[in-house]
């Protein structure tokens, strides 16, 4: 399955977004940016793999909630430096975001909270 999804404004591709990243910054009523425009995420749909947005001036922004856990490390690499309080470790490792709501906010302002849940997502990667 391609791991992108095509974010669309009535009918025509503005962007692509990679799949991790959808509902961190483009879940249902985000206000997402593009080319210093606003628009407001209506839909989105996994089958499809489309994001649907409306364009909208708006006076406020969202901000997720998230919890990002990194898991299953295989060390490949380790620099110990020579005063042995310190190591640089490098390998593989996962990434998983798990999004359980975002705020409306206004002026660094809190004006709402939706507490709600998001599919995680999860990535390997070389860190």
């Amino acid at each position: 399955m391609n791991s992108s999804f095509k974010i669309l404004c009535n009918g025509v591709v503005l962007e692509t977004i990679e799949r991790d990243k959808i509902y961190d910054e483009a879940h249902p009523n985000a206000v997402w940016i593009h080319m210093g425009q606003q628009y407001l995420v209506k839909e989105v749909n996994e089958n499809l793999q489309t994001i649907t947005v409306i364009r909208k001036d708006m006076d406020y922004y969202t901000k997720t909630m998230k919890e990002i856990n990194v898991s299953n490390i295989k060390e490949e690499e380790r620099i110990v430096y020579s005063d042995n309080h310190c190591s640089l470790c490098k390998g593989a490792l996962t990434v998983t975001r798990h999004i359980w709501g975002y705020k409306v906010m206004k002026d660094d302002q809190v004006l709402e909270i939706h507490n709600e849940e998001f599919p995680s997502t999860s990535i390997n990667t070389k860190g």
